[in-house]
């Protein structure tokens, strides 16, 4: 945001320093930056409405429109057992253990009351997959009876945990619109990005940034894959392939979308693919500080627009250890 400094009783926009900015993209990029200027009219008003992220975001709400429907379909074959809780019946692929029971129990009443549950069981007693049969089945009699339903937030300690608890979603017989955010570190697929913020001794962070920011001006260095984001072709990939539900995918499959099989597909950035399928999913998964650090809690950034932790069925998982997931 521009500073607006007071100048003989009037208030007057500071200029934006363009040396510094242009001095900033030159550490990132490594070599000679096109006159700031120069930038087509526009351009930052595109900027601050996210350009090809919003781009892709419009796309595949057209395209859920199109097809989508809530509740969440189920898989009849993982559906082989029931238990029934209050108003709701749960299907689990096998038979519950008791703690499995408790677990499911107990969520289903906090969902019901809107208050906090302090669950524990012991290791190797089917605990995530208890909760998300409970929570599942809970959203998906909501849905029954009302068109909007609380998203599900469904934090872990460390990306390397989000595989396994997708696994487990695998497991179970619910088939929801679902989502995996977390950070450029683990999302990021452009290497000459990582290799210029690593020379540059910057935070991937910018690095990504800048690189966005030059492909909207058409600059050097502007990542291709972010360009992707805004092509139909891409859009569509994404919502065959992530956007609908029955569709359960972790990181390394999203990661294949900067690799497209044929000549002509584009190409498109997972990270901010995955934080713009989050804003529409049913249940969303990440890591921890996702949800306990405010700093990246309360982002507002463009590719976040729809991220809240308000009125949203929050669930960390193991949360005496919290891991380090990145904004």
């Amino acid at each position: 945001m521009q500073r607006v400094r007071q100048r003989r009783g009037k208030l007057t926009k500071a200029k934006p320093d363009l040396a510094k900015e242009k001095a900033a993209l030159h550490r990132v990029l490594g070599e000679p930056v096109i006159q700031l200027e120069a930038r087509p009219p526009g351009v930052q008003e595109i900027l601050s409405r996210g350009g090809a992220v919003e781009q892709l975001r419009d796309r595949l709400d057209r395209l859920s429109g199109e097809s989508g429907g809530r509740p969440c379909p189920v898989d009849p074959s993982k559906c082989l057992h029931q238990l029934r809780v209050d108003e709701d019946i749960l299907y689990f692929p096998f038979e519950p253990l008791a703690p499995q029971k408790a677990v499911a129990s107990y969520s289903i009443k906090a969902c019901d009351r809107g208050g906090i549950a302090f669950l524990e069981s012991p290791t190797g007693t089917g605990k995530s997959l208890a909760l998300l049969c409970a929570v599942l089945a809970w959203q998906r009699r909501q849905a029954e009876k009302v068109t909007t339903v609380p998203q599900i937030v469904y934090g872990v300690r460390t990306h390397s945990q989000i595989k396994q608890i997708v696994g487990e979603l695998r497991k179970c017989g619910y088939r929801p619109r679902m989502a995996v955010i977390g950070s450029r570190d683990q999302l990021c697929a452009n290497e000459t990005v990582k290799s210029e913020a690593r020379r540059g001794r910057v935070s991937l962070n910018l690095s990504c940034r800048q690189a966005a920011r030059c492909a909207v001006a058409n600059l050097p260095g502007g990542c291709n894959l972010y360009r992707g984001l805004g092509q139909n072709s891409y859009a569509q990939r994404v919502h065959d392939r992530y956007g609908q539900a029955g569709r359960i995918w972790d990181v390394e499959e999203l990661l294949s979308c900067a690799q497209p099989k044929a000549s002509d597909q584009f190409p498109g950035c997972p990270y901010y693919t995955a934080h713009v399928l989050a804003g529409d999913a049913d249940i969303v998964f990440c890591p921890q500080n996702y949800i306990l650090d405010p700093s990246v809690s309360q982002c507002r950034s463009h590719h976040r627009e729809r991220w809240s932790l308000k009125g949203r069925i929050v669930i960390i998982d193991a949360p005496g250890q919290c891991g380090d997931g990145g904004p």
